[in-house]
């Protein structure tokens, strides 16, 4: 068998794609080596000099520590978004997506919580927690579980401020946050 012409080629096994990881997650680099005797402190410009003082917590280096912190900057931002000056248009909506109990942030929250409680007691029962982290965790869940519940009853109101009506609407009358008991 003769080998293949220019434009033929040998059949190849397919390259496997290379997984991008975040920079957050790679290993450092070892620094340079340094001619012996040479000062071994960084210099004042290097970043790794000042990473201390502009990073208040150090990278995380697991894909948990790394979702962890990302979803904490992500609430850290909606946060933002909806204190700004003037309100935004969607709030009502965002609102009532971030504390949906089936598909919102709160349901996600209470979900994750009850999981660290069995992982917990599972970690306790072997002695590696003190069951306290384990009460302390379940306590937390079903706390969660129980504002879920409470604000079930108002997640109907704020469905309905969510879509715009088409019947003119009166303007909005303020009312008395403190409720009265009639006697």
């Amino acid at each position: 068998m003769s080998p293949p012409g220019p434009r033929a080629c040998w059949p190849t096994a397919p390259r496997r794609s290379r997984t991008r990881i975040p920079p957050s997650l790679r290993r450092p680099r070892p620094p340079a080596r340094r001619a012996p005797g040479a000062d071994h402190a960084p210099a004042r410009t290097d970043p790794r000099y000042w990473s201390h003082a502009l990073n208040q917590q150090p990278t995380p280096r697991t894909y948990g520590a790394y979702q962890a912190r990302s979803i904490a900057a992500r609430l850290d931002h909606l946060n933002e978004y909806l204190t700004r000056p003037g309100t935004p248009p969607d709030t009502v909506a965002v609102l009532a997506d971030v504390f949906d109990p089936e598909h919102g942030a709160l349901g996600a929250f209470t979900t994750l919580a009850a999981t660290a409680s069995r992982f917990a007691q599972q970690q306790a029962t072997q002695g590696l927690l003190p069951p306290e982290v384990w009460l302390a965790l379940g306590r937390a869940a079903n706390e969660l579980n129980d504002i879920g519940l409470d604000l079930d009853e108002h997640l109907d109101t704020l469905a309905a401020a969510r879509t715009p009506s088409t019947t003119p609407v009166k303007p909005p009358v303020p009312v008395p946050l403190v409720v009265r008991r009639h006697r």
